[in-house]
């Protein structure tokens, strides 16, 4: 069981089981014993025979809805029986269900094809053009899921697979070529730097695009910082050096994309460029909009922008998500105090001295807002 077969089994949804009599596999007799048998049958193609008013279920349709439901259980208790019929009826299932594949995706059916790919390779062949067109199909679901745990399911899987396709083969260039960018995303520089090394050798020169982006990739990794690394910058007040290497890093997976966006935004503020930091933070909102730092840090640059209704309604979200940090009720605090909205100031305040009476920084907006009242 693969770490993804969790997200393809909602597919189930799509196929409704009928009792088929026997004789309705005519070839089949020597190994069905019973008088009717379970047929997964896809629920569009029921209601297409509905409107069309066809009657019969063709074979070719039966056999397909077969190796879907293989491809989504792999367990699933008629799978031996199905895995029978469809060799009797089908010389070679590893083209027919890879053109079956191929034809989904070409519809925008990715998780179809995903499902019968996953079928192909568990039942009928691991050859690596089909474990490279299921790894490449996996890899693709991650940007074009919203699902958390899905992304981060579909990334392992299709890295896992990458990895055993150059294991038993290392020559096979596309798939060093994608290993690349999992290993550079994970910050394996040198794990990176030798996939793309290894895909650069055996890459056709007919593919000048892959190959000068493997050119590019590894120049990036003989010049690249990691995140840590960037970070540290950043904390000993090399901001320039920081974003220098922020430009030059190139995330995979979201959660990278997310700090790299994070750390420019946090230097540019730091630089006081802050219209520079808010395109940026902005960029990660995008990714995540949960997060109470960058929500409070967006809301800092509007601030020093003088924009306090753009912090005013930041810093409130920021507080609904926590709403016992003194930090953000001292800063909300300070809006109010710029707007002239003295009676909200001393409200957000004053909730911040519960939190501690000794806080020094509530304090000190407690002092200024006393002058004012």
């Amino acid at each position: 069981m693969s770490c993804i077969d969790i997200h393809l089994r909602k597919n189930i949804e799509k196929l409704r089981f009928l009792e088929l009599p026997k004789e309705y596999f005519r070839d089949c007799d020597d190994f069905i014993y019973d008088n009717e048998i379970q047929v997964p049958i896809f629920t569009d193609y029921l209601e297409e025979m509905i409107l069309k008013k066809k009657e019969g279920i063709s074979i070719g349709e039966a056999l397909k809805s077969m190796g879907y439901v293989m491809g989504i259980d792999k367990d699933f208790k008629y799978n031996n029986l199905y895995f029978k019929i469809i060799q009797k009826y089908i010389s070679n299932p590893t083209a027919f269900f890879s053109s079956y594949a191929n034809t989904e995706y070409n519809k925008g059916e990715y998780r179809n094809a995903i499902i019968i790919l996953s079928c192909i390779i568990h039942f009928y062949s691991t050859e690596l053009d089909v474990l490279f067109n299921y790894a490449n199909l996996c890899k693709g679901m991650i940007d074009r899921t919203n699902n958390p745990e899905e992304k981060e399911n579909f990334y392992y899987e299709s890295k896992r697979v990458f990895k055993l396709i150059v294991k038993h083969n290392p020559r096979f260039a596309m798939a060093q070529y994608q290993l690349g960018f999992f290993f550079l995303n994970d910050n394996c520089l040198e794990d990176a730097k030798n996939s793309f090394e290894i895909a650069k050798k055996y890459i056709s020169e007919d593919n000048m695009d892959i190959l000068e982006d493997i050119d590019i990739q590894i120049n990036n990794i003989k010049n690249i910082n990691s995140l840590s690394i960037i970070e540290k910058l950043i904390e000993e007040g090399n901001i320039d050096l920081a974003i220098r290497d922020l430009y030059k890093f190139h995330p995979f997976r979201n959660e990278e994309k997310y700090k790299r966006f994070f750390l420019l935004g946090y230097g540019y503020r730091i630089k006081g460029e802050y219209k520079k930091a808010i395109e940026h933070y902005s960029h990660a909102f995008d990714l995540c909009n949960t997060e109470v730092e960058l929500i409070s840090e967006l809301a800092l640059c509007f601030a020093m922008m003088n924009d306090f209704e753009q912090a005013e309604e930041l810093y409130l979200a920021a507080l609904d998500l926590s709403p016992d940090s003194a930090v953000l009720l001292c800063n909300l605090s300070m809006v109010y105090m710029n707007m002239n909205e003295l009676g909200l100031s001393e409200k957000y305040i004053k909730q911040a001295l519960d939190l501690d009476d000794k806080d020094e920084i509530a304090l000190s907006v407690w002092r200024a807002l006393k002058k004012l009242i």
